[in-house]
């Protein structure tokens, strides 16, 4: 059974023996990127080669057979049309057939793209519907990989792996440039020039048709088809090297994804554009893929061989090579202080040098009108180094992190359909970007601007800079939960980096204090001086319920103390009280109950008195105790503590049951149209209501008062799910403990009540009379001004009460 303390997944650092694996599958998924660098630049080449343009040339420019400006702007950016369609249809493909699925769909059409290409013969027509369909096929690449590398990495190595998609992309660059080199002096009348190019397109669609039935589909895209049982399974393919991991947790988060998503509507296409927190994921996907493009990418890596020829410098295919080796070189430089400065800050830097650059690159086109003594070779010169100077800033950072970046800012109900959007959009730019390039540079029909369209793109580069700048925040270490958390909070975007998350807390707490429990408000201003505690996911064997526990241990044998929580609370119910407990010398248990607080909810979704008491039972068991001091539960959480000495009064030696009822009243405790409310509007609709049936208005938690600790309640309240309170609720509906022999019950108990709890004071007085006239060891206490939970408004005098039973005899 899986438990014990865990590492966070947002602080765990890269260890390749822990992470070999999923290495290995997010590499294979990844080689994808490697058809998109390699379409990028063979179609670069083979349109200068001379037996393509004896085949498909429209014109003839100092006696040699060229391309007008229209058709070449139409060959180059027919590709990213197919690229927006591909994109779009991928978030479909997707949906039904899983990230896998995507994969084989993008490879055919890939490989059918490349035979229509290749059965065209002097055809423009043929040629153009060819790469729209191989556009098609990378369009669905750029789609299901990054969704596949950023859902199936773990978070200390998926900046590393989604950046890898540049990496690869910049390798697929390489080969095609490398390929047209070798075959651009094959001498017409034979095509092979540029057929071979062509046909190479066949490779890696034929390894991901011989293996990527080896590999895993993506856990979270099962996880939301209701597949958990295969997401259990390839969570451990994915992780088996790592000894640190816990399957129970990893498939819990991916279940709190998708529940929180489900409640929130699943996603929809209207919600991205009228909910401002799904409107600014995917505005800021948008603007960052956006933002990549147009900064003059485009004009390098399209027309890099193109430049270098109308530079008149020597071997512009070998150019064109040493660029694109320059580009993997600033991917690899990138991976080793992406996590050391941070997304932002290395974007934002490397911004300024592409601007830098740009701007120099269009002031050497005036160069020999400034200075005329000048050789022209030399400005051409200097105009490819800034070039290489471009290109490694930008593969330093935009390259790689544009994609990582904006894989982690899809994220929520709408992840696929956010990414959707954002390659369309990205296509849409690149495309834009792509078609007007010859229009603007070439002479021939066009602007004549040659280099100075690097003063356009510097002034791209600018608003990409700004854009980062002011509206996205930082990611690094972050879980893809975090940032969802985030954008639903409305975090300023220079907030990012220093924020405190709920979800942070997740993971191992050792070393921190206790009264971190309670995020962005305390609940008391008091310091709380506990020992080290360790969360704990606890799964319950044959469900998919898996429990969230703290444990904060004083020593090994110090008896302990197991606390039950309310409904519509979580374990920082206890934190004003717990600090005293651990002083004096006891252990402590505290857990959150089915769909509380970090603890999912069963499916089917089930929760009966007896289920709960059970549950404690089972925790017990998970950490060795035989035999609790004592148990301590309020409201909901007394009930299930008086049902758990019904049951299991072996388990535990003493008992104190808060505010509670042995058996619920005719009159639902929570009746059907608060159930209907909760599932129409949410839990945090609710929130004001219960705290006002919780507290006495003078109280400083009541909602009224308006201070840091009645907002820490409305917190805690709305952060029970639906499926939660539900659940909740109708555990109270059915059970009567005096009817299963309550009053028999032997073990030394205290029956604590809220003065101000008006609905339970007089029902609990009686029980422990008619218990103590039963020959039971049962006392009573009234906490003084408080209300249904006193271990909040009456703190002071409840901890004083409990400390003193505990010490007892």
């Amino acid at each position: 059974m899986a438990g014990g303390a865990v590492v966070s997944t947002s602080s765990e650092p890269f260890v390749f023996a822990h992470h070999k694996w999923a290495l290995a599958y997010c590499s294979f998924f990844v080689l994808g990127a490697v058809l998109y660098g390699y379409d990028g630049t063979y179609f670069t080449g083979i349109v200068a080669m001379n037996s393509f343009l004896r085949r498909f040339g429209d014109t003839v420019s100092n006696g040699q057979p060229t391309l007008k400006s229209g058709t070449l702007s139409l060959l180059s950016s027919i590709v990213q049309v197919g690229e927006l369609l591909g994109s779009l249809t991928a978030t479909v493909i997707g949906g039904v057939g899983g990230r896998r699925g995507g994969l084989i769909a993008a490879c055919l059409c890939v490989s059918l793209g490349a035979v229509i290409q290749l059965a065209a013969d002097g055809s423009v027509a043929q040629l153009t519907v060819g790469r729209l369909v191989l556009g098609m096929g990378i369009g669905q690449i750029s789609n299901c990989v990054p969704l596949y590398l950023s859902e199936s990495s773990p978070a200390a190595i998926r900046g590393i792996v989604v950046g890898s998609w540049q990496l690869l992309l910049a390798i697929g660059q390489v080969i095609g440039a490398c390929v047209d080199q070798g075959t651009h002096t094959i001498p017409y009348p034979s095509t092979a020039g540029y057929r071979i190019p062509i046909g190479l397109n066949f490779v890696i669609p034929l390894i991901v048709f011989l293996f990527v039935w080896f590999i895993p589909e993506s856990p979270r895209w099962l996880v939301s088809r209701g597949r958990d049982d295969k997401a259990r399974e390839n969570l451990l393919r994915i992780n088996r090297g790592n000894p640190n991991y816990d399957v129970d947790k990893g498939l819990w988060e991916y279940k709190e994804d998708v529940r929180r998503s489900e409640e929130s509507g699943g996603g929809s296409w209207s919600s991205l554009f009228t909910d401002p927190v799904e409107r600014r994921k995917l505005i800021s996907t948008f603007g960052v893929l956006a933002g990549q493009q147009i900064g003059g990418v485009q004009f390098i890596f399209s027309y890099a061989t193109v430049i270098a020829t109308d530079l008149q410098l020597a071997n512009p295919f070998l150019i064109t090579i040493i660029i694109d080796i320059i580009e993997v070189l600033g991917v690899v430089v990138g991976f080793f202080i992406i996590e050391r400065t941070g997304r932002k800050t290395l974007i934002l830097w490397c911004s300024a040098v592409e601007i830098i650059s740009m701007m120099i690159i269009g002031g050497l086109a005036s160069g020999p009108q400034i200075a005329p003594t000048v050789p022209p070779e030399k400005y051409g010169q200097a105009a490819i180094a800034f070039i290489c100077v471009y290109v490694f800033a930008f593969n330093v950072s935009w390259g790689p992190l544009a994609w990582s970046v904006a894989t982690e800012m899809c994220v929520g109900p709408n992840r696929s359909k956010i990414m959707g959007i954002g390659t369309a959009a990205f296509w849409i730019v690149a495309w834009a970007v792509t078609f007007t390039l010859p229009y603007l540079y070439n002479p021939i029909g066009g602007a004549g601007l040659g280099l100075k369209i690097g003063y356009i793109y510097s002034g791209g580069c600018i608003l990409s800079a700004l854009f980062i700048w002011l509206y996205i925040g930082e990611t690094r270490g972050r879980t893809l939960e975090e940032i969802n958390e985030m954008f639903a909070r409305g975090v300023p975007a220079r907030k990012w980096a220093g924020y405190k998350t709920d979800i942070a807390s997740y993971g191992d707490r050792e070393g921190n204090d206790a009264k971190d429990m309670v995020p962005d408000e305390r609940l008391d201003d008091a310091d709380m001086d506990l020992k080290p505690s360790h969360d704990h996911y606890i799964h319950v064997p044959s469900t998919t319920l898996v429990l969230h526990a703290i444990t904060l241990k004083t020593t090994d044998s110090a008896p302990w103390v197991v606390f039950s929580n309310s409904m519509l609370t979580n374990t920082s119910l206890w934190s004003l009280v717990t600090p005293t407990v651990s002083s004096k010398g006891f252990n402590i248990l505290l857990f959150d109950q089915r769909g509380h607080g970090l603890s999912s909810a069963p499916n089917p979704p089930t929760c009966t008195m007896a289920d709960l008491a059970d549950d404690i039972a089972l925790l017990l068991d998970h950490f060795a105790i035989t035999k609790a001091h004592t148990l301590i539960g309020v409201s909901q959480g007394g009930a299930a503590a008086l049902q758990f000495i019904l049951r299991h009064p072996e388990r535990v030696e003493r008992l104190i049951a808060c505010d509670t009822q042995a058996k619920p009243p005719k009159e639902h405790i929570v009746p059907d149209s608060q159930i209907e409310w909760a599932r129409r509007e949410g839990v945090p609709a609710l929130a004001e209501f219960i705290s006002d049936l919780w507290f006495p208005k003078e109280s400083d938690f009541h909602p009224s008062s308006n201070t840091p600790k009645s907002r820490a309640v409305l917190e805690m309240i709305s952060g029970t799910s639906v499926e939660g309170f539900e659940l909740g609720a109708r555990s109270l509906r059915d059970y009567d403990l005096l009817a299963e022999g309550l009053l028999q019950s032997k073990n030394k108990t205290l029956i604590v009540v809220g003065e101000k709890d008006e609905v339970l004071r007089v029902g609990m007085k009686e029980l422990s009379k008619s218990w103590m006239a039963a020959g039971g060891d049962v006392s009573f206490q009234e906490i003084r001004g408080a209300g249904h939970v006193p271990m909040l408004d009456g703190a002071e005098d409840f901890t004083a009460t409990i400390a003193s039973f505990l010490e007892g005899q």
